[in-house]
């Protein structure tokens, strides 16, 4: 009888590591790296490399003068990660498609993203969060405060104290509290992904991706 009752434990086990709402799901996996990236497991911080699958919940925290670059498995969104940055990447997946909240934590990032439903791709900040409908920008949260350029696309950018929609070539601010705000102007990108980074000689570098290639 309990040799029976193990039985039946197990295979409650392994279906739900399998087919449950909280089974570890690939969602993504890690295209470039560059310099000292790692992932949060446990306590610890365990370094990653490229090719590295990005699992429902990951933590991932990007060194000085590092770099990693994230490519979702569905729609092949990028997200790439700047120096000094900590985000946690989580997503659901319904019908073959990936439902992504992102939250930062800390730092930079930059992000294309193809166009979907709205709400399908979210980063959240402890100030605001923005609502991607398929874009291109850069995002930096630090001290509190949280600017955001727009390359392409639109984005809403809402906390508590109300939302605005961001555009094209304008950019967005938030500070704690506060209702974000637009400024026009000044954001000028072309057609590719290119992100600088800081290499272990303190020598500017480029990495340059087409978003719309594979």
């Amino acid at each position: 009888m309990k040799r029976k009752i193990s039985v039946i434990l197990l295979l409650s086990l392994v279906f739900i590591t399998m087919y449950g709402d909280g089974a570890k799901k690939v969602i993504a996996y890690v295209l470039k790296v560059r310099g000292n990236v790692t992932v949060q497991n446990g306590e610890n911080w365990d370094k990653i490399t490229s090719g590295y699958k990005v699992i429902n919940g990951d933590v991932i925290k990007v060194g000085k003068k590092g770099l990693a670059v994230v490519k979702f498995i569905d729609k092949g969104d990028i997200v790439a990660i700047k120096e000094n940055s900590t985000i946690k990447i989580q997503g659901k997946i319904k019908n073959g498609r990936i439902a992504k909240r992102l939250f930062l934590k800390v730092g930079d990032i930059v992000a294309s993203i193809k166009k979907g439903k709205e709400g399908a791709f979210s980063i959240a900040t402890p100030v605001a969060t923005a609502s991607i409908k398929g874009t291109e920008f850069g995002m930096r949260f630090v001290n509190d405060s949280l600017s955001l350029m727009m390359y392409k696309g639109v984005v809403v950018l809402f906390n508590n104290q109300g939302s605005v929609l961001v555009h094209k070539g304008e950019s967005a601010f938030c500070f704690k509290g506060r209702m974000p705000v637009v400024k026009s102007g000044g954001v000028v990108k072309n057609n590719e992904l290119e992100i600088e980074f800081m290499d272990a000689r303190d020598v500017k570098r480029k990495i340059t991706i087409d978003y719309e290639g594979k």
